[in-house]
């Protein structure tokens, strides 16, 4: 009876195969692996042999903002005479392939998926009896996918009738309440742009270009900033290409309106777009990165993955407005992974966050490993280094953007030296004395929101991160880069040390190669001596 799925049951003593599938245009689909081999499952068949031994590494940057795209160099025999097919005009490159990891007495179904539908990458080949040469490579994070969409701008097809000064102005997207401050009142969070719908005088102000919660907001102008609207009630409608955008009616009163005068908003009610699921705005770094993730058509997401992670990072609640078109990836990097406890990982189904616990208990380790019991053998020494090559244990952070004013006026600080401070900032300030980290933020407009992320960084900045790798038998292949486990090694005086699994290699069907790292927590990990 087959194990149920890529396991630790599936893996004790057993043999692992990787499986290559390729696609040649409608020179059909091949099947190889290093040997031939019958995969049973409902999708499965026989492979030929035929595929050269491979080395790949699952990795993830651990605490970084750094996206390492998947990618295997493979040599591979097929049943199909390459150069003869190329010579008919067959492009490799429009060649896909898939590769998975096999678990004998398995199922198609239970396989591993390393790589899905990839086009072959840098493709050698020779005579019939050569291997064909590539590399295959996931580009989940290759997306140029830009936001707002390119057309999403004032121009004469949108607004016909719209203010010179404001042509190819980018409607503005609005993600919580940008401005709001933790006391009374709020800041001008956002650009509004003077638009018409007939041939008379403006008559209205776009405030975001979709659909937003707000009840009420206020309009300013650069040049008067301390006048201002009453409160506009805020309606919807479409533009010229039938997108539907949030505006208020042009209400002056008292404002005085010079030429090319530019008008900001304060936000006093509600926010900008609303959630994927529910009524109220999107404020949750979670629902904001699977948004703007799944705005990019050309980026794979895994959903199950994904799904897990959201709520972790909703704890995070952001601010903001995206009022120039920015490629995602390049916003995701800059203005929110530098905020949370999170690295981007990639699987077979695609990218997925994993989040960082900041309060990860012994009880959350995925599996307990004893070195010597286990047959982990070492193979480097433990390694130390900081993640900004210094401790870093006294932090700011510069938020809450008048937008009006173009300039931070909070600032936040985690003091290390301070007795209310954090505890890991006391204790590395304590050993290693004060060093600072200042960073700005568009995104953060509340108090809370900046203490919270620099907790976070008092974890991870104040000590030094240590690594330390391994090779341990295929029975501990079914761990994910990323996983947490509780691991000892008595020859290193290391014992229950809960360490995330940076790195894990496959180069032969008996043996991984596992990197290990963990950040000295004082006051959780107990020390004896």
């Amino acid at each position: 009876m087959p194990a149920p799925s890529f396991s630790a049951e599936s893996l004790k003593g057993r043999r692992v195969f990787p499986l290559l599938e390729v696609t040649f245009g409608t020179a059909g689909a091949f099947r190889v692996s290093t040997e031939p081999i019958d995969v049973p499952g409902t999708n499965g068949g026989r492979f030929d042999g035929g595929l050269s031994d491979f080395q790949f590494s699952d990795e993830i940057d651990l605490f970084g903002l750094s996206e390492t795209n998947r990618s295997i160099s493979v040599a591979a025999l097929f049943a199909l005479d390459i150069a003869q097919l190329v010579a008919r005009g067959f492009d490799l490159t429009t060649a896909r392939g898939s590769l998975s990891l096999f678990v004998d007495g398995t199922n198609y179904e239970d396989r591993r998926v390393l790589i899905s539908d990839a086009v072959l990458q840098d493709p050698e080949f020779g005579e019939s009896f050569e291997p064909l040469r590539f590399s295959l490579r996931s580009n989940f994070f290759d997306s140029a996918a830009i936001v707002p969409p390119a057309d999403s701008v004032v121009n004469s097809t949108t607004w016909p009738n719209h203010d010179e000064s404001i042509r190819g102005a980018a409607y503005p997207w609005i993600f919580g309440r940008p401005g709001r401050t933790s006391g009374v009142g709020a800041r001008f969070g956002s650009e509004a742009l003077r638009v018409k719908t007939d041939a008379g005088g403006f008559d209205h102000w776009l405030i975001a270009g979709h659909r937003v919660t707000a009840g009420t907001v206020q309009i300013g102008t650069k040049s008067a900033p301390g006048t201002l609207t009453g409160a506009l009630t805020v309606k919807h409608q479409t533009d010229g290409l039938g997108r539907v955008v949030a505006y208020v009616d042009a209400d002056p009163g008292t404002l005085t309106i010079g030429d090319d005068e530019e008008f900001y908003v304060k936000w006093l009610s509600g926010g900008g777009r609303p959630r994927l699921t529910g009524s109220d705005a999107m404020t949750g770094a979670g629902d904001i990165l699977q948004f703007l993730l799944h705005y990019a058509p050309d980026v794979q997401i895994d959903a199950g993955r994904m799904a897990a992670a959201v709520d972790q990072l909703n704890a995070i609640s952001l601010d903001f407005v995206i009022e120039e078109h920015v490629e995602i990836w390049r916003f995701v990097r800059e203005h929110i992974l530098k905020f949370a406890p999170a690295s981007l990982a990639s699987s077979g189904s695609g990218m997925f966050p994993i989040v960082w616990e900041r309060d990860l208990t012994k009880e959350r380790a995925a599996l307990t490993v004893d070195a010597e019991r286990d047959d982990w053998e070492r193979t480097s020494a433990v390694s130390s280094e900081f993640l900004d090559r210094k401790p870093i244990n006294v932090f700011n952070i510069r938020h809450g953007k008048n937008m009006q004013r173009g300039r931070f006026e909070s600032i936040s600080r985690l003091d290390g030296n301070k007795n209310e401070s954090s505890a890991y900032a006391r204790a590395s300030v304590a050993r290693y004395g004060p060093n600072e980290k200042t960073e700005e933020s568009i995104a953060i407009y509340d108090d809370a929101a900046a203490f919270q992320i620099m907790t976070w960084w008092a974890r991870i900045y104040g000590f030094p991160i240590r690594s330390v790798e391994y090779t341990a038998p295929i029975d501990f292949g079914f761990l994910l880069a990323g996983s947490v486990i509780l691991f000892s090694d008595a020859r290193l005086h290391i014992s229950e040390q809960l360490a995330i699994v940076q790195a894990i290699e496959w180069s032969d069907d008996r043996i991984i190669g596992v990197r290990l790292s963990w950040c000295e927590d004082l006051p959780r990990d107990d020390r004896a001596v």
